[in-house]
C-alpha cells in the first residue's frame, strides 16, 4: 500500500461525463484507471499495460460496478470510519527521538516521477536500487531534522536500512509530530478491507463474486508487502 501511495496520481476530464481517477504503479507501462460512470452508469476498474496495443489486451476490466452501488458502500462505509480511525493511535513523537533514529523520510504530496524508481519494493522492506547514488535523491526525500522546514505535513518514515517504518503527521500550529506505526497502518487498512467485504456480502449487487475477489487479492498485495 505504501508503493501505491507513492505513485498515486489524479487525472479528471474536463468532460464530466468521462471522469476517471487514473492510478501509477511502480511499472511505468502498467497503471490502473477507474471511470467513474459516465451515462452508463456503471463505475468500472480496468488496468492498462501500456507495452500492447488493444487487440493483444492492452486493457483488462477487473470489475464494474452500479453507481448506486458504489455509492450505498460508500455510504455504509462512512458508518465504520471513526471507529476504524481509533485504531490508528498515532502517538507523539518528539524530533529528538526522530534525530536518533536517523529516520529519513518522503512526503506523500511530492510528484512520484521525483522518486521513480531509487527506491524498490522488496517482501520485506524497500531497498535502493543497485544504480541508486546519493545524489539522486530529490527534494521529496528529507531527513528527520528537517521536517518542521518542509510545507507538507505527512510523510513515510524509512530506516537506515530503507525499510518502511510507519507515518509521520505534522501538526503545523502546535509543532505536534504523531507517528502511526507500520503494523497498526496495515492493520488498519485490513480491517477496512474486511468491513468492505462484509458490507458486499450483505447486498444485492451485481458482480459481487468479482468484486469480492479483486478485493480478496488487494489484502493479498498487502500481506507481502508488510511481511
Amino acid at each position: 500500500m505504501t508503493e501505491f501511495l507513492e505513485n498515486f496520481f489524479l487525472y479528471t476530464n474536463k468532460n464530466p461525463l468521462k471522469n476517471k481517477i487514473v492510478i501509477g504503479t511502480p511499472t511505468k507501462h502498467i497503471h490502473y484507471t477507474v471511470h467513474l460512470g459516465g451515462n452508463s452508469g456503471y463505475v468500472d476498474i480496468h488496468i492498462t499495460d501500456e507495452r500492447l496495443d488493444e487487440s493483444s489486451g492492452k486493457y483488462q476490466t477487473l470489475f464494474k460496478m452500479k453507481k448506486e452501488d458504489m455509492f450505498n458502500i460508500i455510504e455504509s462505509m462512512s458508518q465504520h470510519l471513526p471507529a476504524l480511525i481509533m485504531t490508528l493511535l498515532p502517538q507523539k513523537i518528539s524530533l529528538s527521538v526522530l534525530n536518533r533514529n536517523g529516520w529519513y523520510l518522503q512526503s506523500l504530496h511530492k510528484s512520484a516521477k521525483e522518486s521513480e524508481g531509487l527506491v524498490k519494493l522488496k517482501k520485506k522492506g524497500f531497498k535502493f536500487d543497485k544504480n541508486f547514488k546519493i545524489r539522486n535523491l530529490s527534494n521529496s526525500y528529507i531527513m528527520s531534522n528537517e521536517i518542521h522546514e518542509n510545507e507538507d505535513f505527512i510523510f513515510l518514515a524509512y530506516d537506515k536500512k530503507n525499510k518502511f517504518k510507519g507515518v509521520l503527521i505534522k501538526e503545523a500550529k502546535l509543532g505536534t509530530i504523531f507517528f502511526i506505526k507500520k503494523q497498526k497502518y496495515y492493520l488498519f487498512l485490513k480491517n477496512c478491507l474486511n468491513i468492505i467485504k462484509e458490507i458486499i456480502n450483505s447486498k444485492n449487487i451485481e458482480e459481487k463474486d468479482t468484486i469480492l475477489k479483486f478485493i480478496s487479492k488487494i489484502g493479498q498485495d498487502l500481506d507481502s508487502e508488510f511481511f
